[in-house]
Formats: C-alpha cells, structure tokens, sequence
C-alpha cells in the first residue's frame, strides 16, 4: 500500500528582486539593456564585488524591533518577500494573506526542504512560546520533522508553556485539527517533543 501525502496547492505569487543593478525587475532589465554594472572594484582589492543597492529596508519591515532581531540574511529574505507580496499586488490584502503558507528557501532552506525538516532560523524562537506549539502544527500538517536542535530548544522553554493565552494556543490546534491529515502525539518524559 502507497502513502498518500496531502496535497498543497503552491502559487508563485510575485517575484522580489533586489540586486546590485536595482530593485525590482525593470530596474534589473535597464541595467542590463543598457549593460550598466555595479562593481566595487577598490574596497575589497584584489576581489571584484558587486554590492547591494541601498535600500529602505523599513518599506518592507515597517517595525524597527523586527528588523534588530533578525539576522542581515533574514532582513534580505524578508524585503525580498515584500517585494514579491508587492509584484503580485497582494500587500495588505489581509484575505489572502490569512490563508497563505510562505517558504523562504534561505540559509539551507533547500535543502531542509527536500529533507522535510523544520528548522528555528535564529535564537528569537525562543522568545515566544507559541512557536513551539506552531513547529508541531506546521510539522504534522505537512509530514515533517523538527531538527535536533530546534526539539532541543523546544524542551529548554517548556517551563514557559503556561504563560501562554489559551486563545493563542486554541488557534494554533485549530490550525492542526483543521488541515492536518497526520496524526501526533505528545508524551511528557523529557525526551518526547
């Protein structure tokens, strides 16, 4: 007998460019029409950079506290997907958005995702409880499993679990109960999650 895996529907929405020619496509396309380059050729002699347009980063994460917990890789991925939320016209449009799953195929993404494993990007996991109860519900709902150090993280805040609103957590059980069609079980020796 076959395993079926659920299905998902996947949408490519927009694309969210920002290079050393420009942001966004048309910027990309003259800069290459016109065979313009953007090279540094003087700060990191002997090697040749193509820098990183500036950008106004606040455009795309509007709250600065967000932009001062994530890491340079994860501020670019972020921006990126605004640009491509934008491409797409669908920034803001809180209908959509509240029924879309987004993968940022960054920092080894990829290849996670071919493993199908889910993976905290940085130590703020840590900061909201909730993300435990969410990396299980994202987990069961798409057939994943946790990396090891992100279960491990999972057990070093359990103390924490209680402070949690009830609403927060019911939301994040009715996210499971609602589209997942695996089964998970919880045990509370200290090697379950």
């Amino acid at each position: 007998m076959t395993e079926t895996k659920p299905s998902a529907e996947v949408w490519i929405t927009g694309i969210g460019l920002a290079t050393s020619l420009g942001e966004g496509l048309d910027a990309n396309w003259d800069a290459l029409n016109q065979r313009r380059i953007n090279v540094d050729e003087k700060n990191f002699a002997p090697y040749i950079v193509h820098p990183w347009v500036p950008v106004n980063l606040d455009t795309q994460i509007p709250k600065k506290g967000d932009q001062r917990q994530m890491e340079a890789w994860q501020r670019i991925g972020t921006y990126a997907a605004g640009l491509a939320l934008d491409s797409a016209g669908i920034k803001g449009n809180k209908e959509i958005l509240a029924r879309m799953d987004m993968i940022v195929a960054a920092g080894g993404g990829e290849r996670d995702l071919r493993a199908r494993v889910l993976r905290h990007t940085s130590a703020a996991f840590v900061e909201d409880p909730l993300r435990v109860l969410r990396a299980f519900q994202l987990a069961a709902r798409f057939d994943f499993t946790l990396a090891p150090e992100t279960a491990a993280l999972c057990r070093s805040i359990k103390t924490s679990y209680a402070e949690l609103p009830v609403e927060r957590v019911w939301g994040e059980w009715g996210k499971w109960a609602e589209k997942s069609q695996a089964a998970i079980s919880f045990t509370t020796d200290d090697d379950s999650y």
